[in-house]
Parts: C-alpha cells; structure tokens; sequence
C-alpha cells in the first residue's frame, strides 16, 4: 500500500468509536501461544510473561526506577528503561546498569520529561516529550540517537497530549497511548497532527510487535491484539502474577543481538 493510501486509511480511523478491552501479545485466555515477553510495575519490577499461559515470572530489581516509564528489549539480555527521559540499559543476567542519553541535557531551562521508546526504521528512538516553564509549556516528538548523543525535537502536537508510549506504524506515522485519556491516537510526527483517537474502555500503557502482529498492554494487566488499521482490538487474556500497575512491555528479538557499542539497535527496530 502506498503511503498516501495509508495515511488516508488512517484518517477514516476518526469516524470510529468503539469500546473494547485490553492489550498486548497473545491468543486467547489459556495457551495464547505467542512469543514471550517482558513487562515491568511502576516500581521497575521486571517480569518475564510466558507468552502460552500469560503467567508472570520475577526477573530483576531496576535501579532507580520507582518512576519508570517504558522498557525495550535490545538483545543479548539488555534492557533499556525510561525514568523522566533519563534512559539507561541494564544487563538481566548480570544487574549491571550504566546511563546511556539524558534528554534533560540537550534542553534549555526549564522542565522536560520524556516518555515512551519506539525503535524507528532509521534506528534512531523515538519519545513523547513534555518541556514546561513559568510561561509556556508543550508537548512534542522527538528523535535522540544513542551513538551520537543527538536530539531531535519535531513538531508540536496539534492537541497538549502526553503520551506514555509510542509505536512506529509507518516513516511519520506512530502510535502513542494517551493513558490519562484512555485512547489509542494515531499522530503525523512531521506535523504534530493526530489523525484518529480510538478508545476501547482500557487504561493502554505499552505496545509490542510480535509474531507479526500489534500487541497493547493495558494498565491492570490486560492483553489484546491490535489492528489499527480497522481500529479494533481482540482480547486475549489477563497477564497473571504481576499486580495491576504494568507500566511497559516489550518483546525479545529472536536469538540473541549484538549489543556492542549498541550496535544492535537497528536490527531490532519495532521489538517494542
């Protein structure tokens, strides 16, 4: 399909509005049978989700994640996290940790905080970011690079949206879960219009691409698939033994990445 077809497909996406449940990666309520994944609490409490019966097995403590907002799985055992757009990776056999990009220092005075990881095509990550000051505040996109340390700001969204996470769909084309509100929004990053807001009655908090297909993860723990296009979502079950403040999710590549020097950051684009 071509671009322009899909950016107009995207558009028709305004005339829905349906309820539905929850989401993320797997097939019905017993023996989903979808790949495995991992999921963290909002205290940064990692857990590896069997991707068969959804049940929730402990993995590792994050340091200094008691306000985490996403995690992405970048191969050979490394997974990065968010906490107020500080990122840092760390090592899920060894516990070791290191600070990878701040976005608070590439901007001005003021308050910013980011949100989201979303692997895009080129390789770069994409974020939601929040900047406030005494007079002004705004809501934008923004693209950072890991081995240059470089920060991208993009448009301004056309509503103030905060979004906590992201999901890359097409080049300028992102999903973004607007937890407070309770939507899923398709937004334009080029032009910081969202093209469609899809609600489904479910607090979204995180997305993952699995086994070909969009998985959304809702804040009590609930999975479902996702197809944006027709904007609908199917339930598939209950995440078990993780509590009910799941605040990200994301999906091991198959095998094992390189990760050295990060150099596997392009290889696993959309394995969120």
């Amino acid at each position: 399909m071509e671009k322009r077809e899909r950016v107009i497909k995207m558009e028709a996406l305004k005339l829905i509005a349906a309820s539905a449940a929850t989401v993320i990666c797997l097939s019905m309520n017993v023996q989903a049978g979808i790949s495995d994944f991992y999921i963290t609490d909002a205290s940064g409490l990692v857990y590896e989700v069997d991707g068969g019966t959804l049940e929730a097995t402990e993995v590792i403590q994050l340091e200094n994640a008691s306000s985490i907002h996403e995690i992405m799985y970048m191969g050979d055992n490394q997974l990065m996290y968010n906490v107020f757009g500080l990122l840092s990776v760390t090592d899920l056999v060894t516990g070791v940790t290191q600070d990878v990009f701040n976005v608070r220092d590439h901007l001005g005075p003021g308050i910013h905080d980011a949100n989201g990881l979303a692997m895009t095509d080129s390789g770069d990550i994409y974020l939601s970011v929040r900047s406030q000051d005494p007079q002004s505040s705004s809501d934008y996109g923004a693209l950072i690079n890991i081995e240059n340390q470089s920060f991208t700001a993009l448009a301004e969204f056309s509503q103030r949206e905060f979004y906590l996470d992201n999901h890359q769909v097409e080049e300028n084309l992102f999903l973004s879960a607007d937890w407070l509100g309770g939507t899923i929004d398709m937004v334009n990053t080029s032009t910081g219009d969202i093209l469609s807001e899809m609600s489904f009655g479910f607090d979204p908090v995180s997305f993952f691409e699995a086994d070909g297909a969009v998985y959304v993860i809702a804040k009590e723990g609930g999975l479902y698939t996702f197809d944006y296009l027709a904007g609908t979502v199917d339930y598939l079950g209950d995440v078990s033994g993780a509590g009910t403040s799941i605040i990200g999710a994301t999906v091991p590549a198959p095998g094992s990445l390189a990760f050295l020097g990060f150099a596997g950051i392009a290889a696993a684009r959309r394995r969120r």
